[in-house]
């Protein structure tokens, strides 16, 4: 209506947003807005549709991350499992000697997993604390690798951005941290079930 009564035209307006997740729902308003004015031409986009072809890439990146993750986890799993599996094989005289005093399976058994556990729970935080500490400095640890290596790790013109943006999701953050110590839990469960059920006669 200004432009209107100025006597001027425009062919682009561009409506700048501090909330970019909520672009979308404003582009849909101000289409809204243009529909109940009498306005059924004109095309709006946001700058998700605009950047459709990047962000898609990025959403692919983000699941396979998440792929690796997972498999991450599995072999930190597997470690445990190998450690405690290799200490049962020391500690045969030991269990053997537990269990020539009466120690019942059910407390080897638990004996085993709860040192499963701590070390699932100590690698759990460890994991937070320094995937947290590595996010906080991404963008300080992307500058010195690139002087290292002599060019842009993240390069500005693939990603269009002039620093990584970092959004700290804490929901993701708690379930990785929650799921890892059952995994673990899962993983020494086959050392400690061997631990229990060892012979102590034949140690």
């Amino acid at each position: 209506e200004m432009m209107k009564r100025s006597g001027y035209s425009a062919r682009k307006i561009a409506i700048g947003t501090d909330d970019f997740d909520g672009a979308r729902r404003i582009r849909d308003a101000c289409r809204q807005a243009l529909l109940d004015k009498g306005f059924a031409r004109e095309r709006l986009s946001s700058w998700q549709d605009k950047n459709r072809t990047l962000l898609s890439a990025l959403v692919v990146e983000k699941r396979l991350l998440t792929v690796r993750m997972f498999l991450v986890v599995l072999m930190a799993c597997g470690t445990i499992l190998a450690i405690l599996y290799m200490m049962v094989l020391e500690k045969r005289r030991e269990i053997g000697i537990l269990k020539a005093l009466g120690a019942p399976m059910t407390g080897l058994l638990q004996l085993f997993l709860l040192n499963g556990g701590i070390i699932g729970l100590l690698g759990s935080l460890f994991g937070v604390g320094a995937s947290l500490l590595f996010l906080r400095y991404i963008n300080d640890i992307e500058g010195f690798l690139s002087s290292v290596f002599g060019f842009k790790v993240f390069s500005k013109e693939v990603y269009v951005f002039d620093s990584l943006p970092v959004v700290y999701d804490t929901q993701a953050i708690v379930i990785t941290a929650v799921v890892t110590v059952p995994f673990s839990l899962l993983a020494v469960f086959v050392p400690a079930y061997l631990a229990a059920r060892h012979d102590h006669v034949r140690s």
